[in-house]
């Protein structure tokens, strides 16, 4: 009996099994990466050095400008590194397991809403889309708080389907977590909540709301009461963050049209285009709305668009923003999985069918088609393509579904649906082995090594190239210990910027320290100019007459004297 009931289970065990090691493979590569990651470690490792558990702005970067989150994920990473060190993967541990949580929760809210194989297409597709994996794969907050929505969505739904006031608290507890993750953001999931009565209409609707968001309010208020009466900036600090946001002054400018996000979420989720099949169909249920799954329907496509519209509103457009939209995303696929694997599929539907998912799938698995079509360079040669990762993805997938196939339904676009979701699972596998470590390795680790190790080091300049946000430095005061923060006194540091040093002339007039840092901020998505590159060199010359020791790495140049 007991065998049999794991038979049946082996395609959840082995699509949400290889879904959830995914998860972790190679979760250690490369070196705390700057910015997001590096802030929230800084605020971790002030809760242990200092025991400021409640609030760490005193010591973080740029004071509130990344003590804006709450910080019950921060502790969390606090607890990993006092039990497990200070090795990468373990710094980044709890993302990774806060997104196997979040894969768990969904597809029990899946199970609720769909069908279990619209379940487990939707769960896996979840743990297979890029932008989930990549912040997966790095200690930042964003990939906890969606564990949270999701966690907070599956309880809220067991609630009014249930009308259960038991798991209306557990939902607000949940949420609250949520809103203690990061600020305010979490409130995307409040249009979700207050459908939920229309959707089921259970008889103790009022009573379960109250439950729900009075035990989020219990849990997040006390946080934001604090920040409010030490730090009463903290309001319009964000606001204005928000502001930049919305007027596109937030961070280098990103040439990005109004359908980044549209493209974005097709990328991650490419059951989406199945849509152009299903909405006729689920139009015509929607006059009906009579039970509570055409209401779901109506409100997901909604809630979608609604989501959409707002994020492309903002001039900043920002891949972690895009997990704002992957729940409701997922909940209009999973509306028109649902509906095509109920239809009976003749010749010219399949070739239809085919004919929309495998471009979609294509898109999604291939940043070089991408790459191709965006650079208009379709017309590369065919034996260009890289077909050795191609084969081992088929290859791969191939097994996968060998090893289901028995249970998978006997219906064609279940058949192809549950491949598709296989080859994107292998293509992932893949794509990370192919990483390379070097290319996550920007010298942040060697440069504070050599600077720690160097008894003869106390003083530290360290240069930027004058982009606001660069001058906090947020990796290598990671792998400083807050040398330019000021967290030990006998250890002074500056943060200037390249102007101060925009000839060899005025070299000789900065403050002499005993070592210099210079950092390059240049990356994929911002490219330097001549001008830029012809001032960095015209400042490596003379800081390389002025220490007689130096340190080139991908981004620092460390430069020092040898007493």
């Amino acid at each position: 009996m007991y065998w049999n009931k794991i038979k049946d289970r082996i395609p959840e065990i082995v699509l949400l099994g290889a879904v959830a090691i995914l998860q972790f493979y190679r979760l250690g590569i490369g070196e705390i990466q700057s910015w997001d990651e590096s802030l929230y470690l800084i605020r971790a490792q002030a809760c242990l050095k200092f025991s400021a558990w409640l609030d760490q702005t005193q010591y973080a970067i740029g004071g509130l400008y990344s003590s804006t989150h709450p910080p019950l994920v921060i502790w969390l990473m606090a607890y990993t590194r006092m039990i497990f060190g200070d090795g990468v993967f373990a710094l980044r541990i709890v993302s990774a397991i806060a997104a196997v949580a979040a894969i768990f929760f969904f597809y029990k809210l899946a199970l609720r809403l769909f069908s279990r194989w619209t379940a487990l297409i939707l769960a896996t597709s979840l743990g297979t889309a890029q932008t989930f994996f990549w912040y997966g794969h790095h200690a930042q907050l964003d990939i906890p708080m969606l564990a949270f929505i999701m966690a907070a969505a599956y309880y809220a739904v067991r609630s009014f389907e249930s009308d259960s006031s038991r798991s209306a608290i557990i939902a607000g507890l949940l949420y609250g977590c949520a809103l203690s993750t990061k600020a305010v953001q979490g409130v995307y999931l409040l249009p979700f909540l207050l459908a939920l009565p229309y959707i089921y209409r259970s008889a103790n609707w009022k009573k379960n709301l109250i439950l729900l968001l009075g035990s989020a309010f219990i849990v997040a208020a006390p946080w934001y009461i604090v920040m409010l009466l030490r730090h009463p900036d903290f309001y319009g600090d964000y606001a204005h963050l928000v502001g930049s946001m919305k007027a596109g002054t937030y961070a280098k400018e990103w040439t990005t049209e109004w359908w980044y996000y549209l493209n974005q979420i097709v990328i991650n989720f490419p059951f989406l285009v199945l849509g152009v099949i299903a909405f006729p169909t689920i139009l015509t249920k929607w006059k009906m709305r009579d039970t509570p799954h055409s209401r779901l329907s109506l409100f997901s496509i909604l809630w979608f668009l609604g989501m959409l519209l707002f994020m492309s509103s903002f001039h900043t457009r920002m891949l972690h923003f895009l997990l704002f939209l992957f729940l409701p995303a997922l909940m209009v696929a999973g509306v028109c999985i649902e509906e095509l694997l109920n239809r009976k599929f003749e010749k010219g539907r399949a070739i239809l069918f085919l004919s929309i998912l495998l471009p979609a799938i294509a898109w999604s698995a291939s940043e070089l088609v991408r790459r191709s079509i965006r650079d208009r360079s379709m017309n590369l040669n065919l034996f260009q393509f890289e077909i050795t990762p191609f084969l081992i993805a088929i290859a791969l997938t191939a097994i996968v579904v060998i090893l289901i196939y028995k249970r998978i339904p006997s219906s064609f676009q279940g058949v192809t649906m549950i491949t598709a979701v296989a080859f994107l699972l292998c293509a992932n596998f893949y794509r990370m082995a192919e990483r390379r470590e070097e290319a996550y390795v920007d010298g942040a680790g060697e440069v504070g090594a050599m600077l720690l190790r160097s008894p003869n080091i106390h003083s530290l300049t360290a240069y930027q190239d004058g982009f606001p946000h660069e001058v906090y430095l947020p990796q290598l005061n990671f792998y400083t210990e807050g040398w330019l923060l000021g967290w030990d006194s006998s250890r002074p540091g500056y943060t200037k910027t390249w102007d101060e040093l925009d000839s060899l002339a005025r070299i000789g007039s900065v403050p002499r320290t005993d070592a210099s840092v210079m950092y390059v901020s240049w990356d994929v998505f911002y490219k330097p100019t001549p001008e830029e590159k012809s001032l960095l060199n015209r400042i490596n010359q003379g800081l390389a007459a002025r220490y007689n020791h130096v340190l080139h790495t991908k981004k620092y140049q460390l430069y020092w004297e040898l007493k």
